[in-house]
């Protein structure tokens, strides 16, 4: 829904995704974006005009971070339903659209 919405807003000429670059003193350079699924960042730097050193930042690790979206969404969650939480978390997760495979296991503390 996140990119309908996106692409929908910028079809109308409204907003528009948050971008930048700028260039680093250590002769790199740092870029990002703002997408349905969060912000993405690269950043590199070049040596004698080689690439050095590259980075990137994607929105999953973001949103999966201990204070990112998907523990905030969490937190205070009731835990009497098992089952219910379990669905609910799969949909966090499957809502946040991760760039790579994931699975959920729960343990009984």
């Amino acid at each position: 829904m996140a990119r309908l919405r996106e692409l929908a807003l910028l079809l109308a000429g409204h907003g528009g995704a948050a971008l930048g670059a700028m260039a680093l003193p250590d002769g790199g350079g740092l870029a990002w974006v703002e997408n349905a699924r969060g912000l993405l960042m690269h950043r590199l730097r070049l040596v004698q005009g080689r690439m050095a050193d590259y980075c990137i930042v994607a929105p999953t690790e973001w949103n999966f971070h201990p204070a990112g979206a998907l523990p905030a969404a969490l937190r205070d969650a009731p835990a009497h339903d098992l089952d219910a939480l379990r669905r609910r978390t799969r949909m966090l997760v499957d809502s946040l659209d991760p760039c790579v495979a994931c699975s959920v296991e729960f343990e009984d503390a």
